[in-house]
């Protein structure tokens, strides 16, 4: 098994290129399976050779059905056991000095955030464009400008592109971080330089982190809290929420035409809209009248008499109902005490029977023992 294949079973590990201020020192501890500095270094059997903890075990995972595993190295023959961290050569990496890994324009990241930089500049030509061509459809048919006029234009174009080209070239200058520290500080130091590539959380885009808050203040896909209903909306169709599906946003009712909050328009034509059809409160004495809510007083002033009328008739029939049932009633009371009075007799009755059945028993039961006494002393006598 080639060192160069030993790559293979450490393929979940991170590798980052960093630049050590003295690279020499730096290749003294460079893991041999996963080229990159050591972080945990243990020592295995052959006590010559270090790696890492993560890149040594998955080794030693792959070689577990031989019982032991060859060193990527030497190939001398070493056991699981035998793994032993060795903590001071963590010491050691960790004051190693190491620059920022934003440093460098020819890094990776630094051409990731030229690409994305070259993205936004070919999007604003095309809006240049764009002006230039509706600046020409407005000229079309008026009189055409002098050669003098057309040079002029030309120059300030130059001039502009001129501008841009230097201001280009001095942020070139400035999109690099000149950070040196420990090795040990770098993972506190990347989480906070302001040239590291984050990604908006929003729209996914990366850009350096000291851009961060100015593309989450234009970033089209950022949630914002809706002024009305406090719920969080894209920024980017916030402008239709507020207009057709905000549920606090006004809308004109269909009746009346007022402005009526969305989620309450149900409440508001069935309480409040004045164009509603209701119906007369009088209806259960008899008023059948359909009337909007805006003339529900007039009607009552108007019909006063007639609803009047309407309401001593079912005061009247209420009445006459009364009596019916109260007389009903007296009639069933009487009847109730009729019977709780039979009841009474027939009970008293019973217990009569009862207690003369019961004297009865009780005194044949005394002459059947007279009888049974008697015959046993004529048995007695017989014998």
């Amino acid at each position: 098994l080639r060192v160069s294949q030993c790559v293979l079973f450490c393929s979940t590990k991170r590798m980052t290129s960093l630049t050590f201020v003295d690279p020499k020192a730096a290749d003294d501890f460079e893991c041999q399976i996963c080229l990159s500095t050591i972080q945990n270094a243990v020592q295995i059997g052959c006590n010559d050779h270090l790696f890492c903890q993560q890149c040594i075990m998955q080794y030693a995972q792959s070689h577990s059905h031989r019982g032991s595993f060859p060193c990527p190295i030497c190939r001398c023959q070493s056991e699981k056991k035998s793994i032993i961290r060795v903590k001071g050569i963590d010491r050691q990496i960790n004051k190693l000095q190491v620059k920022c890994p934003n440093h460098n324009i020819d890094s990776p990241d630094y051409s990731n955030k030229q690409s994305n930089s070259s993205h936004n500049k070919s999007e604003s030509q095309n809006v240049v464009m764009k002006t230039k061509l509706r600046r020409r459809k407005r000229l079309a048919g008026k009189k055409r400008k002098m050669p003098e006029d057309e040079d002029d234009e030309r120059n300030d174009d130059d001039d502009d592109d001129d501008d841009s080209n230097r201001n280009t070239r001095k942020k070139r200058k400035l999109d690099v971080c000149d950070w040196i520290g420990c090795y040990s500080d770098l993972k506190q130091h990347i989480d906070s330089c302001p040239y590291q590539l984050v990604q908006c959380q929003w729209c996914r885009i990366k850009l350096m982190r000291r851009a961060h808050d100015g593309h989450i203040a234009e970033c089209l896909l950022c949630e914002l809290p809706c002024r009305q209903c406090n719920h969080n909306i894209a920024r980017i169709v916030m402008n239709r929420h507020l207009k057709e599906k905000c549920p606090m946003r006004q809308v004109p009712c269909a009746r009346c035409g007022g402005l009526v909050v969305s989620q309450r328009m149900k409440d508001h034509s069935q309480f409040d809209c004045p164009e509603s059809l209701i119906r007369c409160r009088y209806r259960k004495y008899g008023c059948c009248m359909w009337l909007k809510r805006k003339d529900e007083e007039n009607h009552y002033r108007s019909c006063k008499d007639m609803h009047l009328e309407q309401v001593i008739k079912k005061h009247d029939e209420a009445s006459e109902k009364y009596e019916e049932a109260r007389e009903k009633y007296e009639h069933e009371r009487l009847n109730c005490k009729d019977l709780e009075r039979r009841l009474s007799e027939a009970a008293n009755e019973a217990t009569e029977k009862y207690e003369e059945a019961n004297d009865k028993y009780k005194s044949e039961r005394l002459k059947c023992k007279d009888l049974e006494r008697r015959l046993n002393e004529a048995i007695d006598d017989a014998d």
